[in-house]
């Protein structure tokens, strides 16, 4: 089946793949995963942004795979604005987004061709790690620091979920980001029953700054061999919602 990038004709087409796509994962009752009421407008809306820009400070890239003029997927990529000390010598990763989707009744056989596509996009713009996002079925922030003993002893700092975290087409006016956050509990990364007392204070802390903007929802963001913090979470109720997975190329 041919793959190309998408054009701006397309717009109307990729909206309803992508809030299809929303729409089967709201099925699950989550409030992760609640539909805005204007999706299709607002993906439509987002689309014409992005593709329209140029020079702007994110790269984005659309693959689309058609038959008979008909498009029954796309994948979207970006190359993911780190902080420099993330990025080094390699330079910003790319990220497929999962707002990427196909229609239904289409095998595994265009995903992995439209997943094929967007990484040899990503490397031919000059990506050296990839990273995909896939989910299961910033106007404000808050920091929290902890001292111990008059020494510095963690932080956590909570945030607004965005569209780089979320599909357009969902409502996330009410979820939450906690993604830096770490604590001197946690810096055994191999061991899943160390001590959290602190640790737990502190992002309890970001919790209730969430609680208190109205967020219904929060995603903490959290590697997946880091034992001591995956089980501090799982303690306090958390589940896996969205994975992430990464490989060098070159």
């Amino acid at each position: 089946m041919p793959i190309r990038s998408a054009e701006i004709a397309d717009i109307p087409a990729l909206a309803a793949l992508m809030v299809a796509d929303a729409q089967r994962r709201a099925a699950s009752g989550d409030v992760l995963w609640a539909v805005r009421a204007d999706a299709a407008d607002a993906v439509a809306a987002e689309l014409t942004r992005a593709m329209m820009q140029e020079g702007g400070p994110i790269r984005h890239a659309w693959m689309v795979a058609h038959h008979n003029d008909v498009i029954l997927g796309v994948v979207h990529s970006i190359l993911l604005p780190v902080p420099p000390i993330y990025a080094g010598r390699f330079g910003p990763p790319g990220l497929v987004m999962q707002d990427s989707t196909v229609a239904d009744g289409c095998d595994d056989t265009l995903q992995h061709a439209l997943f094929a596509a967007a990484e040899a996009d990503l490397i031919d713009a000059g990506a050296r790690y990839l990273l995909a996002s896939g989910a299961e079925g910033g106007d404000w922030a808050g920091l929290f620091v902890a001292r111990q003993d008059g020494a510095f002893a963690g932080y956590a700092v909570s945030q607004p979920a965005t569209p780089l975290h979320f599909p357009t087409a969902h409502a996330i006016a009410g979820t939450g980001i906690v993604d830096d956050f770490h604590h001197v509990d946690l810096a055994d990364w191999s061991n899943a029953d160390a001590p959290t007392d602190g640790a737990a204070q502190v992002f309890g802390a970001a919790e209730a700054a969430l609680a208190q903007r109205g967020m219904a929802a929060c995603v903490v963001m959290c590697p997946d061999g880091w034992l001591s913090k995956r089980a501090m979470l799982e303690r306090a109720g958390y589940r896996n919602a969205i994975t992430w997975w990464m490989r060098q190329v070159g």
